[in-house]
């Protein structure tokens, strides 16, 4: 049963991993020093980027830029090209920055010289890429707690006034009418704040996206130009205007009629209209997020990540609901007592399935994007996602105290009235502390949105293999530690002979979960067929390692592989 838990709350509360566009293959190599001028410079990635606010520049040492000025897309989209005017001998710095289909921004540079060396660490440093102060990250990181928090209060309570809350008919057929149209009251006006906070709060965050994708500043970038385009020509732009669609329909179903007990009885239609518009603007989150960037099996991501999140708006949404319920509910007759018990034993049935749909959508999230225990401690998502594990102990355990003491003592006030009475007044307490975890809950989440993601920490030397055009390229690293680490690197052709005619082997090792830059290392032949590099692993956590293969004969091909390191 212990087991059982943490499982769950590791599951449940955990979220998708970063989707980052990976720097893959670099033209000119960084670092390198050509005999003849470039005439472009062309950055390809493992996946297609944004087709808008791609920067890719390059300037001299001096800081006179010497590209034309005309970044583009080539390829399938996942390839950015500048052109080059003619240059001098010396050395140059390339900054590049593309934003993810996930809507989330990568930057970088590397140098190369033309019959020069490359620039040193201390020249490039002169030209690091300016990036969003912590006062800025701190309110996108805020407004994403709000917007989380209002649209789980605002789904979760249409379900809970559809489904869940006591129906108060009219004066004449039910005694507590009274009472239920002050439970009605309380939670129409909670739905319709949260409602509007969502807008707000959508808004708001446009804004910000607008601010990111551009890398401008605010007073810059929020012009109707940017906004037009972000909104038009991006993932992340046209399934906010998706969400905006279905929500403001979803807003008027709810102001047409003061009380949904009215209209449950009037409109049979209306109950499931608000269902699938609520459906919609949830999954809005996922198509237009990182389970969207999954390379495989991508509906599945999605799916489970919508399914997680409905799960987590009915459970915690409906929660937050339900203190105003049980604050309205308390009261020394035994009407509101009944009430309250009857509530109580509906919403604790949708806890349970809210809970087992969580165990699964989230056993699969945590397979796919949370692979190691030792991540808890090594990372900085980690550790926030062990405070969320904490605060998912906290709230089931009050939970379980509600389920197993209170619900039986209001089921059960006809025979034991003055227990129901004592536990009827101590459920709004524990309600009141349920929601308030729950809230807790949700800033952490939005933490965990704005961190890199978990990483895979793991030790001992690694094998890994891919094929390229029926050659297999495999690279063993060891000891994969922090620190130096020997990478080999062994070419077969489809007739698995070793390929030791090439022009260069190069290694491109990039740091996953920081963005510290891209390093290349050339691989030099060894007398056993195979390719040597040392290359130093500067701390714990996943990396990137691109294979790039310049043959004799033929063009060139690169090969991908993710790894992990531990100290």
């Amino acid at each position: 049963m212990k087991a059982l838990l943490v499982a769950f709350c590791l599951c449940c509360l955990s979220a998708d991993a970063q989707a980052h566009a990976t720097l893959l293959q670099t033209d000119p190599i960084p670092g390198s020093n050509l005999a003849s001028a470039p005439t472009q410079v062309r950055l390809t990635f493992n996946e297609r980027v944004e087709p808008l606010f791609n920067s890719l520049s390059v300037m001299s040492l001096s800081g006179y830029r010497v590209d034309d000025g005309d970044a583009h897309l080539a390829g399938d989209g996942d390839t950015l090209v500048v052109t080059l005017s003619p240059i001098v001998p010396g050395a140059y710095v390339v900054l590049w920055r593309v934003n993810s289909a996930d809507g989330h921004q990568v930057q970088g540079q590397f140098g190369f010289g033309f019959r020069s060396a490359a620039p040193d660490a201390a020249a490039l440093q002169r030209f690091t890429m300016p990036t969003q102060s912590f006062s800025w990250q701190t309110f996108a990181v805020f407004m994403k707690w709000v917007s989380l928090t209002a649209v789980v209060v605002w789904l979760g309570g249409i379900f809970f006034l559809l489904r869940i809350a006591p129906v108060s008919a009219t004066r004449e057929e039910n005694p507590a009418y009274d009472v239920l149209q002050k439970v009605e009251r309380r939670s129409i006006w909670l739905l319709r704040t949260a409602a509007w906070t969502f807008l707000i709060s959508e808004i708001v965050d446009l804004t910000a996206q607008t601010t990111t994708f551009t890398g401008l500043a605010p007073t810059r970038a929020l012009t109707f130009s940017n906004l037009a385009a972000v909104l038009s020509h991006t993932n992340y732009g046209e399934w906010w205007l998706v969400r905006v669609a279905a929500a403001i329909p979803l807003i008027v179903l709810f102001a047409i009629r003061s009380s949904p007990s009215v209209s449950r009885a009037q409109s049979f239609w209306r109950a499931p209209v608000c269902m699938l518009l609520g459906a919609l603007v949830l999954l809005t989150w996922p198509l237009s997020g990182h389970a969207n960037a999954v390379a495989r099996f991508t509906w599945l991501a999605v799916g489970m990540d919508w399914l997680h999140l409905a799960a987590t708006s009915v459970w915690i949404g409906g929660l937050i609901h339900f203190v105003a319920v049980a604050g309205a509910l308390r009261g020394d007759n035994s009407a509101p007592i009944e009430l309250l018990g009857q509530v109580t034993r509906r919403f604790s049935r949708v806890a349970k399935a809210s809970v087992a749909v969580l165990l699964g959508s989230g056993i699969y999230n945590a397979w796919l994007h949370l692979p190691s225990w030792a991540a808890f401690v090594t990372t900085s998502y980690g550790r926030v996602l062990l405070a969320k594990l904490i605060v998912a102990v906290l709230i089931l355990s009050v939970a379980f105290v509600n389920l197993r003491r209170v619900l039986p003592a209001l089921l059960s006030f006809r025979v034991r009235i003055d227990a129901a009475r004592v536990w009827a007044g101590r459920f709004a307490q524990l309600l009141r502390g349920e929601a308030a975890l729950g809230i807790a809950i949700l800033a952490l989440v939005a933490v965990l949105t704005s961190l890199p993601p978990a990483s895979a920490v793991s030790t001992g030397p690694v094998n890994l293999m891919r094929r390229v055009s029926g050659d297999a390229i495999t690279v063993s690293l060891a000891p994969n530690r922090v620190g130096p680490n020997t990478v080999t690197i062994s070419l077969l052709d489809s007739s698995h002979r070793k390929i030791t005619d090439t022009k260069r082997v190069t290694a491109y090792l990039r740091m996953r979960d920081m963005d510290m830059g891209l390093t290349t290392v050339a691989a030099q032949p060894a007398e056993d067929g195979t390719y040597r590099a040392v290359v130093d692993l500067s701390m714990a956590g996943r990396w990137s390692l691109s294979v790039e293969v310049s043959p004799a004969n033929g063009d060139d091909f690169v090969a991908a592989f993710d790894f992990s390191c531990g100290f």
